[in-house]
């Protein structure tokens, strides 16, 4: 499967890595590298995340999968293609997610 990331995913990833590289630029390598690793492992395994519970109702179905206790990938499949839709920060307010993913649907 071909995995794609959306503008938004590569800017929320982009602001991971500055927001970290400002602290210590070597942790903002690893966990860059740590986040996009993770992703890759839904190229073989799609199915590996779950069903998105702040999604749910959603007209489209997104999953998400946890990339490290911090992160997470929210995505859709369709057909052979995966696109991750968000780098979501799990210490935020989770209506922030559903209010950044489907703002954009409208």
């Amino acid at each position: 499967m071909i995995i794609r990331m959306s503008a938004r995913a590569l800017e929320q990833l982009e602001e991971v890595y500055d927001f970290i590289n400002q602290r210590n630029s070597t942790a903002a390598v690893y966990i860059h590298n740590d986040l996009l690793d993770s992703i890759d492992l839904l190229s073989g395994q799609p199915y590996l995340g779950h069903i998105e519970p702040l999604l749910a109702d959603a007209a489209i179905s997104y999953r998400s999968l946890i990339l490290t206790p911090t992160y997470k990938a929210v995505y859709q499949i369709a057909g052979e293609i995966i696109t991750i839709v968000s780098i979501y920060d799990c210490r935020q307010n989770p209506s922030k997610l559903r209010q950044d993913i489907l703002k954009k649907k409208k």
